[in-house]
């Protein structure tokens, strides 16, 4: 009978080492995307990692007040500390990767809306790359 189950055992790490194999080769194989959408997708990736790193100062900011930056004070707020001889939540505040400063909105029901404008630098346009909190 253990016999039984070790050989059960056995035959499903197997299968499931396949399948892990199988998908991996896969994703490694498949085509990449045309080299002409690599620029907007690492930069699409940038202001994802910019957005993140916001995410985490507005994050410590709340935890420090009690609440996220008002609107008016925008991500500037992240700038200033919450007592002097603390440090700011963040250094500097990044522009997206096409130059545009990325759009903060305290949102006192569901925290917060950041996002970038996109490549056309217009908000509420499909191209804008959006983070909720």
């Amino acid at each position: 009978m253990r016999r039984n189950v070790i050989k059960i055992i056995r035959a499903m790490l197997t299968c499931l080492l396949v399948a892990l194999t199988g998908t991996v080769g896969w994703k490694c194989m498949r085509p990449r995307d045309h080299a002409s959408n690599a620029p907007a997708n690492a930069r699409e990736a940038a202001a994802r990692n910019d957005m993140l790193r916001l995410q985490d100062a507005l994050i410590r900011y709340a935890l420090r007040t009690g609440d996220y930056p008002s609107t008016a004070q925008g991500l500037q707020g992240l700038l200033q500390p919450a007592s002097p001889d603390e440090l700011p939540f963040i250094d500097r505040i990044p522009l997206d990767p096409w130059g545009h400063s990325y759009v903060y909105r305290h949102d006192q029901a569901n925290g917060y809306v950041l996002f970038s404008a996109g490549p056309d630098g217009i908000p509420g346009t499909a191209d804008d790359i959006i983070w909720l909190h």
